[in-house]
């Protein structure tokens, strides 16, 4: 048999040890003290990925059940819930926003907020927002929106959450009570002024024919 060469296998960290000095590096791969180092480097290093993988595998199963978390909690709110990034990038919402709007067949994750609420101005700060939004294919609903910063651990804001209140319902109540009160006020106004009327005929035309009585009471009635 003819030797052509010898293949060695083995981490990134074992080839630089092995090949920045070819003659170290035979000498060491072949004794005996070789043989035991590069053995226990490649178990430790295939100890320490498998620790690393494991230690992501963990941190993803925590994010997933966090995200399933939140999503549980958001999801038995009845209203609106919208999440975005700081690009405006929506990240999570509610099914009540399915719901409210009527908004059928359409996945609005990763949409921009712009786009789907067009009405709202996505830097909205401050106090709640009186907005109209139009329901898909149907009539406006008004909402009173507030919004909340996202901040990471850093203190730095990485997204907003848009907290939509539908007030519609409060709205055309309030617009009852006005459209009652206006009604109820030219209802009263107009048997005021027919009996007017009669008091002013009575006292031209029957008043010196009156007691001293019925005058005293026709002329607190006028």
């Amino acid at each position: 048999e003819l030797f052509l060469g010898l293949v060695v296998i083995g981490s990134p960290v074992l080839m630089q040890q092995l090949f920045s000095d070819p003659i170290k590096g035979l000498l060491l791969f072949f004794s005996p003290l070789g043989v035991a180092y590069f053995t226990v480097t490649m178990l430790y290093e295939t100890f320490t990925q498998k620790r690393e993988k494991e230690k992501a595998r963990k941190l993803s199963r925590l994010l997933t059940q966090e995200k399933k978390k939140l999503e549980a909690v958001i999801g038995g709110i009845g209203e609106m819930v919208v999440a975005t990034n700081e690009s405006g990038k929506i990240e999570l919402l509610n099914g009540a926003v399915y719901e409210i709007l009527g908004i059928k067949g359409v996945d609005l994750l990763g949409k921009d907020f712009s786009e789907v609420f067009k009405s709202v101005d996505f830097n909205l700060e401050g106090p709640e927002t009186e907005i109209a939004i139009a329901q898909q294919g149907g009539e406006p609903l008004t909402f009173k929106v507030k919004t909340y910063p996202l901040m990471d651990e850093t203190g730095l804001q990485r997204g907003k959450i848009f907290v939509f209140r539908d007030i519609t319902s409060e709205k055309e109540l309030e617009r009852m009570k006005i459209d009652f009160v206006s009604m109820a006020a030219h209802e009263l106004r107009t048997p005021l002024t027919s009996l007017r009327g009669y008091i002013s005929f009575l006292k031209d035309e029957v008043y010196e024919k009156l007691s001293g009585e019925q005058k005293v009471y026709l002329d607190r009635a006028s």
